[in-house]
């Protein structure tokens, strides 16, 4: 895997599947989807030992994801 292709293939999906540049906002009282340029957060990690991988996934999973905040995803990126 070419991590320094990464940005580039996650930016050629978002160009193909709008819903996944969008957030979620309150527009006059009722929720509505939102397109935003933001790139999809990447994040790039060395595994450091043979469970590692269940801590990164505990903290992918508490970190809060804003539905105000487009785009609605975050890649983390585990590999080694």
């Amino acid at each position: 895997l070419d991590h320094g292709r990464l940005p580039a293939a996650l930016a050629a999906i978002q160009a193909r599947h709008p819903l996944l540049r969008v957030c979620v906002r309150d527009d006059g009282g009722q929720p509505a989807y939102f397109e935003s340029d933001a790139p999809i957060p990447l994040s790039l990690c060395e595994r450091a030992g043979d469970t590692h991988f269940h801590q990164v996934v505990t903290d992918e999973r508490n970190r809060p994801l804003p539905a105000d905040q487009a785009p609605l995803l975050r890649l983390t990126v585990l590999w080694g």
